[in-house]
């Protein structure tokens, strides 16, 4: 519906979903039907989501930590269409995000590790040399969700 609006509508639209996102963030069976329903809406939105950003990038944070493994998977499919399409500006959030992939990594279904790891690629590989410089050397032991990264994007790290 989104898409065939004239624009003015299209961003008051938008800007209204995402007002109700973020403060029906508590509520996982909005927070699944709000997915579902605005994931395709989110590639043709475009640079235009961007002013959304701190309303956004934090509801859907607080969903990818959700209990409710259908919640999971739809908010780690919508951060990763945010994800490519600001790749630009990955960098800015790059290390408090991939605090919180570590965590779900941890605890996560086969389905969700997938999922994670496919967010975490884009990060790894848009987030620059200084934040995968960091991200190895902040460890004392590297988390699985690094090593398994690193072993697929970095594989000279590991003399494969």
């Amino acid at each position: 519906m989104i898409q065939v609006l004239s624009s003015d509508k299209r961003e008051a639209l938008l800007e209204r979903s995402i007002e109700q996102a973020y403060r029906n963030s508590h509520s996982l069976i909005f927070a699944s039907a709000w997915l579902q329903a605005m994931h395709p809406c989110f590639e043709s939105a475009g640079f235009s989501l961007m002013q959304y950003s701190t309303m956004l990038l934090p509801t859907l944070l607080e969903w990818v930590q959700a209990l409710h493994e259908d919640v999971q998977k739809r908010s780690l499919n919508v951060l990763y269409t945010y994800l490519r399409v600001f790749w630009p500006r990955n960098h800015a959030h790059a290390h408090s995000l991939w605090e919180i992939l570590q965590e779900v990594y941890k605890s996560a279904s086969p389905e969700i590790s997938a999922k994670v790891s496919q967010v975490a690629e884009i990060i790894w590989v848009t987030s620059g040399q200084k934040f995968r410089f960091d991200t190895r050397s902040n460890h004392d032991g590297m988390d699985e969700l690094t090593l398994t990264i690193m072993k697929k994007l970095d594989p000279q790290e590991f003399g494969t």
